[in-house]
Parts: C-alpha cells; structure tokens; sequence
C-alpha cells in the first residue's frame, strides 16, 4: 500500500453511529434480562401451592397473612429461562467488548494517523526552512533574497 486514504471526519461519523446502535444493543439486552427475570418469578411451579411458603416468626394480632411469596422463582421455567441467560451471558459480554474495543481500536488507529500526518507536515516545513540559501535552477541564477 503506498498511500492512506484515511478521512477522519467519516470515521467520527461512523463512530459515532457504531456508538449509538450499541447504546440501542445495550437497552435491549438489559430489558431482555429484566423481562426473562420477570417471566421467571411469574412461571410458578408444578407442584400447587410450592410458589408460596409460610411466615416464619410471629405475627401481629389480627393480621391475616398466613403466607408470603418465595424470594425466588424455583420452578421448572425459571430453571430453564435462568439456565438460557448463564449460557447467553458469555456471548453477550464478547459481543459488548468486540463492539466496545473496535470502536477504541478504530479511534486510536485514526489519532495516530492524524498524528502522523501532523509530524510529517512539520518535518516537510523543517526541511524547507533549511534549505540552503543558495538554489542553483538551471537558467535561473537564482539566489534566495537575504533574510
């Protein structure tokens, strides 16, 4: 390759727009793990009454609460939605962080490049100021003018 063709304003642009469809990825991962938590506690279980489990310790006179709801899901549906999240949450995390170091690779790559376009802009400017006073052109005879 003997040139880039790197224009920086378009890798802003498609950052940028990477960025904002992985805000959206991320809003719809975290509403799927809060809805599968949400249809788990809902499942129930196959054995009548197992959802619920009875109150342990004294109650206050007159109340009538003989029973309160299990603090998790323990069903077969839960199991299996629980089950499908754990083998998810690996792939789902690869995918964030894939997602997360190309935009930072892509950022980086493009301030280097930058970067080096700078230095060799002011290395072609220190040449052309040491350039020897005298330029001989053919035909021309011409010398610099006297700083």
């Amino acid at each position: 390759m003997s040139r880039w063709d790197i224009q920086p304003a378009g890798v802003l642009g498609t950052l940028s727009m990477t960025g904002d469809a992985a805000g959206r990825l991320e809003k719809a991962v975290n509403s799927m793990v809060k809805n599968l938590a949400s249809a788990a506690g809902s499942a129930g279980t196959v054995v009548q009454g197992s959802a619920y489990s009875p109150v342990v310790g004294p109650m206050a006179p007159g109340v009538s609460m003989p029973y309160q709801a299990a603090s998790a899901p323990t069903g077969p549906v839960a199991a299996a939605l629980s089950q499908y999240l754990e083998n998810r949450q690996k792939k789902l995390e690869s995918m964030a962080n894939r997602t997360a170091n190309a935009i930072n690779g892509a950022a980086t790559a493009t301030n280097w490049y930058n970067q080096g376009n700078l230095e060799m802009a002011a290395n072609s400017q220190e040449k052309v100021i040491q350039a020897p006073e005298k330029i001989d052109l053919p035909g021309a005879g011409g010398e610099r003018a006297p700083k």
